[in-house]
């Protein structure tokens, strides 16, 4: 299971099987991906708006798109503090 944070205010689980296919979708919706290494993958866009996600192996940045809520169907589940 990881966690996505977003500000502290809004996080998302995903589930382990989906990961792999979430990753394909952050890549799609960025142009402009940047491999660093196995650890650290940034996003690049233009927005005020982190997205941190948090893996037990690795991390990965991202900018929220267009300010819009990032979705992969009905596998992240959402909560608001």
């Amino acid at each position: 299971m990881a966690s996505l944070d977003i500000f502290g205010q809004q996080r998302f689980s995903i589930q382990e099987p989906h990961l792999t296919k979430f990753i394909e979708l952050l890549q799609n919706l960025n142009q402009n991906l940047i491999f660093v290494n196995s650890l650290s993958i940034p996003f690049l866009k233009k927005s005020f708006f982190m997205i941190k996600i948090f893996f037990t192996v690795y991390q990965i940045y991202m900018v929220k798109l267009l300010n819009q809520t990032i979705h992969y169907k009905s596998k992240i589940y959402t909560y608001t503090e």
